[in-house]
């Protein structure tokens, strides 16, 4: 039959289609394999169509449906969408390379909020006012080494600088500790670089001030313009270790990079610094302050204890035979009477004629011959330090006595250290 011939001269062709390819025509084997199964399909359905009696009888020949062999696709090829290419091939995303001695990239560190800006900020103004507080410190404990014994500390400034100088290092060490630990995490912002540019400026414009003034003693010296003072040595002295804290300080607010652990090194340093300044401040000048301090109630109270002899011997006409006759002292003589730290020696009568008024209503009208005696004693006292104010003038003997008078009270201004003896008598004696 003729439509059967026609039918088995299709699948002939069909049997004959290539089974292999490439990629680059893949796609056309594809279409043509399409082309030859529609010819084939219209040949049965052609034959169908003429002679829909006609019944096809089956082949026991077995088609096989041929394997064609496909070649991986490029992943990196232009033409072809990133959706169909297989997750196997697909690149994959290179993590950024790590910087050479574990270095932490600072543009992937997340910038500084608030928080740790005002902690920043604190960090910074702690510090400064440490350092402030311990160059004052630094100051006086120098002048206190080179001259010891004539400078006149207060006692209440070198408890606050002392005070001042502990309590201002443990919170700024413990402020900047908690500052060390988010700084290493964050990155700097334009916030956390003005703080930073403030601070340095100030801490860098008082350690040039520091520098400034030990030049200054420097050529102070060297001009011999001391007068004889240990002034142009302390501001060398202090000038430069003052400097040097500051100079610190600025390193620690810049934190550069080229400096590994700047802000622990910043930490050793100033606690060595302040712990030998504490010492020696306790050990110096906080000293020598109480022991001025104990001097200054000597002073005070062997001045009053002179005041009350002087008003014993006006109203009895006689000199108190000891110290515990007086009555009506204050606070600091009675305290020096009873803890015996004035030895009293009575002395001789100094009788002369003195003018007295004639009536109460007319002072300045005088008589000439009333009799008042006049009476010579001895205060002794023990001074722990020298006064410094002035040279020590001695009142303990006959030869310092003017025109055979002493003074009529007792005056503790530039005594020396140890023993001192006062010669008083207790009014003047008017020879006119």
């Amino acid at each position: 039959m003729p439509d059967e011939e026609k039918h088995n001269d299709n699948l002939q062709e069909f049997d004959k289609e290539p089974a292999t390819g490439n990629l680059n025509d893949s796609q056309s084997s594809s279409v043509e394999s399409n082309d030859t199964e529609q010819r084939a399909s219209s040949a049965w359905g052609g034959s169908a169509s003429s002679n829909p009696e006609t019944k096809v009888e089956p082949t026991d020949a077995k088609t096989e449906t041929p394997q064609v062999d496909k070649a991986p696709l490029n992943p990196l090829h232009d033409d072809i969408a990133p959706a169909t290419i297989p997750m196997s091939t697909r690149p994959h995303e290179t993590a950024a390379p790590e910087q050479p001695g574990g270095a932490v990239v600072t543009d992937s560190l997340p910038k500084p909020g608030p928080g740790l800006l005002v902690l920043q900020w604190l960090t910074y103004a702690f510090w400064g006012w440490t350092v402030l507080s311990l160059s004052g410190l630094v100051l006086t404990v120098v002048s206190q080494l080179l001259n010891q014994t004539s400078e006149n500390y207060w006692l209440g400034g070198i408890a606050y600088l002392l005070a001042a100088v502990i309590v201002l290092f443990i919170i700024s060490l413990v402020t900047d500790i908690f500052y060390a630990a988010a700084e290493k995490k964050h990155a700097r912002s334009s916030g956390s670089n003005v703080i930073m540019i403030i601070h340095a400026v100030i801490f860098a414009l008082f350690g040039i001030g520091s520098l400034i003034v030990a030049v200054f003693g420097f050529v102070s010296l060297l001009l011999n313009d001391s007068s004889g003072s240990t002034g142009p040595q302390t501001s060398i002295i202090s000038g430069i270790i003052i400097a040097a804290l500051y100079g610190v300080t600025l390193l620690r607010t810049l934190r550069p990079r080229w400096i590994k652990g700047v802000a622990r090194l910043y930490w050793v340093i100033m606690t060595l610094a302040i712990i030998t300044t504490v010492t020696l401040g306790i050990v110096g000048p906080a000293a020598q302050a109480r022991l001025q301090n104990e001097d200054a109630v000597v002073e005070e109270g062997v001045s009053d204890i002179s005041d009350a002899i002087n008003s014993y011997a006006d109203k009895k006409a006689k000199l108190p035979s000891s110290l515990k006759d007086l009555t009506s002292l204050s606070e600091n003589a009675q305290k020096l009477v009873d803890e015996n730290k004035v030895t009293y020696t009575p002395g001789e009568e100094m009788t002369s004629k003195i003018k007295a008024p004639l009536s109460p209503v007319e002072p300045t009208t005088y008589r000439v011959g009333s009799q008042k005696p006049v009476f010579h004693y001895e205060l002794c006292v023990e001074y722990k330090t020298k006064d410094g104010s002035s040279d020590y003038y001695s009142y303990s003997s006959r030869s310092a006595a003017e025109d055979g008078q002493y003074p009529t009270r007792v005056d503790t201004y530039g005594h020396k250290a140890g023993r001192v003896c006062y010669d008083v008598q207790t009014d003047y004696i008017y020879d006119y």
